[in-house]
């Protein structure tokens, strides 16, 4: 986990001793245990000493200052609006790709400064080191392209800023990446009030389910953001589970976006579906995705019990970190006084060698609560009580890997007996 927050990036090469740390799916000694700790805390420092206030002006994008940096598009990205850039610091021709550059969201900065401000907050083990907002620094290898792709992409002005996290994909060299929607509802309530007719987002519905919109919504040619994603949300896992998968990448070009899982809703759907995902996955494209929904999970145990161990091993140890989220949400300050929608839990995965770790991310529409009101996280959204089911996906999003792990045993087991 400390590698995956942008502890230890300033090298490729782990020593034995720390070997640990770096390796999530390795089981720390004691020893061990008490130096992850203190790495901990030593990362919650940093985070709050090195943040940059961003009423006091966006610094430069950070880095050790002998080593060249240079800026890229991150390719692992599973889902969200805006492109996200990794940046990159070598030396010696040794390059780790340590931090990422988001376009400044002044909402999702102020969570994360709010965040910093409490180093002993549990949920700062779960997302990333935040170094604050910065600008591309003039010449840096990279900004070219940058600004090439800004300029295509629409953005409103030519030097924006930045937030600047750690790469939580840092360790990884072959990830395979989900990015799971966590809450009951995607949308803000100041959202609900709002009337602004797109068109887009008519033609988005009427595509994906003809009979959907009204007459009403037929002769305007438009619907709100309001509906479009209430329908969304009743259509996918969210409204039911509290979660939804929002998109996969992995190695070798695979790519599903989030209206694949569109129709996703039942829960034995979504734990097939996570069998299917874990490494190796059983698909390449979203053609093959769609015939593994259709054939169920079959084909599965025809898989090697190598390839079975793999998947068990992945799915006890995204088990393990959820559940460890949970905890640290509950007694997290931060998510106590906080609404959050539009957050995520992403899972990054590797086969080779076997590791996973569990973050939260996006913090874009997350949002101090009125100080009359008090949430659970847990209990159902009503109009005006600010819930948003957080720990409610969390807690369902742990059963659902509950019941992965079960059905891999039971493959396991079945494939052992018939050899």
């Amino acid at each position: 986990l400390g590698e995956a927050m942008g502890q230890g990036c300033q090298s490729a090469k782990v020593d034995s001793e720390s070997e640990n740390l770096c390796n999530p799916m390795a089981l720390p000694t004691d020893d061990a245990a008490e130096r992850s700790e203190e790495a901990s805390t030593a990362d919650r420092a940093r985070c709050a000493s090195s943040r940059v206030k961003s009423d006091e002006g966006a610094d430069e994008a950070q880095g050790p200052r002998n080593q060249r940096r240079e800026c890229r598009l991150l390719t692992s990205q599973a889902a969200g609006h805006g492109k996200i850039m990794r940046m990159a610091s070598s030396s010696e021709g040794n390059k780790q790709w340590c931090w990422v550059l988001k376009l400044y969201d002044k909402v999702e900065a102020e969570c994360y400064e709010r965040l910093c401000d409490n180093e002993d907050d549990p949920l700062l083990n779960f997302v990333a080191q935040y170094f604050g907002k910065v600008k591309m620094r003039e010449g840096m290898p990279g900004d070219i392209f940058i600004q090439s792709w800004l300029s295509r992409n629409g953005a409103a002005e030519e030097d924006p800023d930045y937030i600047q996290l750690s790469n939580l994909l840092c360790s990884y060299s072959r990830p395979l990446v989900v990015d799971m929607k966590l809450g009951v509802r995607s949308f803000a309530e100041s959202e609900c009030s709002k009337a602004k007719p797109r068109p887009d987002l008519f033609e988005r519905m009427r595509k994906l389910d003809p009979d959907e919109p009204t007459e009403e919504e037929r002769a305007a040619g438009a619907i709100t953001k309001h509906r479009w994603m209430a329908w969304r949300d009743r259509q996918s896992s969210t409204g039911t589970l509290g979660f939804r998968i929002d998109g996969v990448v992995g190695p070798g070009g695979l790519r599903l976006a989030p209206l694949e899982f569109a129709a996703l809703h039942q829960r034995e759907e979504i734990i097939n579906g996570l069998i299917d995902i874990l490494p190796p996955p059983r698909f390449r494209s979203a053609e093959d995705w769609h015939a593994l929904r259709r054939q169920g999970l079959e084909g599965t145990q025809a898989l090697s019990i190598d390839e079975l161990e793999l998947k068990l091993a992945l799915a006890l140890r995204i088990r393990e970190r959820l559940t460890g989220l949970r905890e640290a949400c509950e007694a997290s300050s931060f998510v106590e006084r906080h609404e959050f929608v539009g957050s995520s839990v992403l899972l990054a995965m590797q086969a080779d060698p076997p590791k996973a770790e569990v973050f939260l991310i996006d913090f874009a529409k997350t949002t101090e609560l009125p100080s009359e009101v008090v949430v659970d996280h847990r209990s159902p959204w009503k109009l005006g009580n600010h819930e948003d089911g957080l720990l409610f996906g969390i807690d369902n999003c742990i059963d659902c890997w509950t019941a992965v792990v079960a059905k891999l045993r039971g493959f396991i087991d079945a494939t052992t007996r018939a050899s």
